[in-house]
């Protein structure tokens, strides 16, 4: 149910680039899409990826979760999905804060 929730924000979000593609692109030492410091991103990413595993897990989900998953739609469906950052990438940038 929440997956077709989900896309149908998708039509009507503004989110440009999933967070997952912004992490990614910073992790390359790319320019990034997004004006969030990295630090945010991450917090972001693991929030959304804590939400999707409680969901996973069918645990109850509260509002406030699912209107944060509703603030990034399309980083909320590729975790649904299971696109996720690969585990080195994440620790590497991790080490770079």
């Amino acid at each position: 149910m929440i997956k077709i929730i989900l896309r149908i924000a998708c039509l009507f979000s503004s989110e440009r680039v999933s967070i997952q593609r912004e992490i990614a692109t910073r992790a390359e030492k790319k320019r990034g899409n997004l004006d969030m410091e990295l630090e945010q991103l991450l917090h972001v990413y693991d929030k959304l990826n804590s939400i999707v595993k409680k969901q996973a897990r069918k645990r109850p989900v509260g509002v406030s979760e699912i209107a944060f998953l509703l603030r990034y739609p399309k980083s909320s469906l590729n975790l649904k999905n299971g696109r996720k950052i690969p585990l080195n990438d994440l620790e590497r940038i991790r080490k770079q804060i």
